[in-house]
């Protein structure tokens, strides 16, 4: 169901054994992964996603799905799921879904969890969007907000990305207009694009500022990407959502997923010209680095998951296909991914094959984990004692090492940041910020 420019041989190809064991989300609901998948103007969409979650109950047991890699002997034993078959959603018994409110407005859908203090060193601060920007020390908890950001209930930070060192924050408002850039300069934050903007896009050495249509504009008018220092503005067709500036150029895709849930296509441009370079492929696009590409192939909406709903890693420079990972049947992906430093780890949303009978949260889809993809390997890590409510999410990170993850969910009026890494049971906790948020905060190692 894709088609790229060259299509090498793959290699490695990745099964993911269906686990057995005992037994075990941002909007409306329109009913396909691709909803969150897809995005588009004032996007929530790759490659930077608005989520929201937080709350208080424990899940049990957790594990690793077993990745086998039919290339190869000796694939990792396969390990008990964190979650087994669940009954349907909206039993005359289940309650509602756990919920606060939030800032703008907003409902907030608390995660299920009962993470446990962290006791190790992970050596690592981040920085925390939402209400205002604050930097938090993960090892002593202790955290600092970020002078020069507004820091109330009718903004929000929303996104935050860095470049050649520098780091770029997004403060939105909460009427949906376009928001304001800063960049962060001797811990304090100055304003850097004088007009509004609606995203911003992060590559190795340059950030742009996304501008798209204004509802009622005309058809043809375009996407613009902006260097946020200054130089030449890039015109994209008014379809064209971008995804990654990567080093051999930017990644983009054209055409909007229709009813039938046919995905768009994904170009490589120059970024001097916006000119196609080639097709990387016809999918919906989960992560990108400075070399490749994650693409999910095949019927990967939520509900419709089979042993076809496929991960594949392309090389963006060449279109060759590097990797295959074949997703558990049923389980999807339902958010954007973030990848390790060295390009060996992705960790993502994953929601789950059934819905928790204990709630109903208003729809059908089902709650999600968070998984980490190991690429070499295919091994799939569940983060155990974590459970997401459908259509809500995290923000996700990992240290520079890859040794951890950070994870943020929004409680409504405050925010947890959460640490984790494989061989623990529940997630450490970190840090509660505390102010009203709207979704899952960004974050991003300092």
């Amino acid at each position: 169901m894709w088609r790229a420019t060259r299509l090498a041989s793959v290699s490695p190809t990745v099964t993911v054994s269906h686990a057995t064991g005992t037994p075990s989300f941002p909007g409306s609901y329109v009913g396909r992964v691709s909803d969150v998948l897809e995005g588009g103007p004032r996007r929530s969409g790759p490659p930077r996603w608005m989520w929201l979650a937080a709350g208080i109950v424990v899940l049990v047991a957790a594990g690793a799905y077993a990745v086998a890699r039919s290339d190869q002997p000796g694939s990792p034993a396969v390990a008990r799921s964190p979650t087994g078959s669940l009954g349907p959603a909206g039993s005359p018994s289940a309650s509602p879904w756990p919920s606060a409110a939030g800032a703008c407005g907003a409902t907030a859908y608390r995660p299920l969890m009962s993470p446990l203090p962290l006791t190790e060193r992970t050596g690592a601060r981040v920085l925390v969007g939402g209400y205002g920007l604050r930097l938090v020390d993960a090892d002593s908890g202790k955290t600092r907000a970020v002078a020069g950001i507004p820091t109330d209930a009718r903004h929000m930070v929303s996104d935050l990305v860095s470049a050649a060192g520098v780091v770029y924050v997004l403060s939105t408002p909460c009427d949906g207009r376009a928001g304001r850039v800063y960049r962060l300069e001797h811990n304090m934050a100055r304003p850097v694009a004088a007009a509004p903007v609606d995203d911003l896009l992060a590559g190795t050495t340059r950030v742009w500022t996304v501008e798209y249509p204004a509802p009622g504009a005309a058809p043809a008018t375009p996407v613009v990407l902006r260097p946020v220092d200054g130089g030449r503005a890039l015109a994209l067709p008014p379809d064209a959502y971008p995804v990654a500036d990567t080093g051999a150029g930017l990644v983009v895709t054209r055409g909007y997923t229709d009813e039938a849930g046919t995905p768009p296509r994904v170009l490589l441009l120059d970024p001097t010209t916006a000119r196609p370079v080639r097709t990387l492929g016809v999918g919906r696009p989960l992560s990108a680095d400075r070399s490749h590409l994650l693409l999910l192939l095949g019927p990967c909406d939520a509900g419709q998951a089979t042993p076809a709903c496929t991960l594949v890693r392309v090389e963006v420079r060449t279109g060759r296909v590097h990797g295959r990972y074949h997703l558990p049947t049923g389980r999807v992906p339902v958010s954007a991914g973030s990848l390790s430093r060295d390009g060996r780890q992705a960790v993502f949303q994953l929601a789950r094959a059934h819905s928790d009978p204990r709630f109903d949260p208003g729809h059908p889809v089902p709650p999600a984990d968070i998984a980490v993809l190991h690429l070499d390997t295919g091994r799939l890590d569940i983060v155990p004692g974590l459970e997401l409510s459908p259509k809500t999410g995290a923000g996700l990170a990992f240290a520079a090492d890859g040794s951890w993850i950070f994870a943020t969910v929004s409680d409504g009026d405050h925010a947890h940041v959460l640490a984790w890494r494989p061989g623990l049971g529940a997630p450490r906790s970190v840090a509660r910020l505390s102010g009203p948020i709207v979704w899952a905060p960004p974050v991003q190692i300092a």
